[in-house]
């Protein structure tokens, strides 16, 4: 392959990437701060709504918001189901149904029992899972579930068994105790740039949003008085001459009728008292 090929191929390759770039800039919806989530209601048809994001607990789901430039909002899982992870809008883990495996994911159910149980024992309570000596089939929960010894740090979070372990990536925990690790702040997805990159022990932190801007409408401005001062309004001329008989209809309806008039001009005839 000549020199000319080569270059040929590394321009095509370039203005693919620049594409793509351009491509990915441009078809963003929602304002920079707020998550795209795209469903598609029926075969064939898709939408964009634009949201806040939110974090959500063990046992709960995110739902995504009804109205756009409003916030997720987080679901309990039923009693079904269940969600051993802190989510958030950026990760949205589902609940999902029992019973789960030694990981505490979905399987299927023909897993043991005791597995079971093992997680359906509160750790951000501080409860870690201990299978007894000796149980019986339908022993409550709380059989299995025994005390941790000690709190995780920041940047650890507890495990089933009582031990702690690191957060893993893109999760973090700011404080001392037993809640899970949680998703750090995606400022991609945000349409945001990242600003700090934390450590485990942090969030990361994204750039200022753009304010949304909308155009002011024009209103055309009140016209100003000619004169800073005017004068008050000259009294209008009273005209004294006698006004003339009304001719409206009230005064025709009020007047004597003509044989009325014919009546009392003509003469009384009669005897001569």
């Amino acid at each position: 392959m000549d020199t000319i090929s080569i270059n040929r191929r590394l321009q095509w390759i370039a203005l693919i990437v620049l594409l793509i770039h351009c491509y990915n800039v441009s078809a963003r919806r929602c304002p920079q701060g707020q998550i795209e989530h795209h469903y598609s209601p029926r075969v064939g048809v898709y939408y964009t709504k634009c949201c806040y994001p939110t974090r959500c607990g063990v046992g709960k789901e995110v739902v995504m918001c009804t109205t756009n430039g409003t916030q997720d909002t987080c679901q309990n899982c039923n009693h079904s189901n269940n969600q051993s992870l802190r989510t958030s809008s950026y990760t949205m883990e589902r609940c999902e149904p029992w019973p789960l495996d030694s990981n505490c994911n979905y399987i299927t159910y023909k897993t043991a029992d005791w597995q079971r149980k093992r997680c359906m024992c509160d750790i951000e309570m501080g409860l870690m899972f201990e299978k007894p000596e000796s149980s019986y089939d339908g022993a409550p929960a709380d059989t299995y579930c025994q005390r941790m010894n000690g709190e995780c740090q920041p940047g650890f979070q507890p495990k089933v068994e009582g031990t702690c372990e690191p957060c893993p990536a893109n999760y973090f925990k700011a404080g001392v105790g037993y809640t899970l690790c949680e998703p750090k702040t995606n400022c991609t997805m945000l349409g945001l740039k990242f600003t700090v990159h934390a450590d485990s022990t942090e969030d990361d932190t994204c750039s200022v949003p753009e304010p949304v801007t909308t155009q002011t409408p024009i209103v055309a401005e009140k016209a100003s008085p000619t004169t800073y001062n005017p004068k008050p309004p000259s009294v209008p001329s009273v005209d004294t001459s006698p006004p003339e008989p009304s001719t409206t209809s009230a005064s025709i309806k009020h007047a004597p009728s003509e044989a009325a008039r014919t009546s009392e001009d003509k003469d009384i005839i009669g005897p001569v008292m």
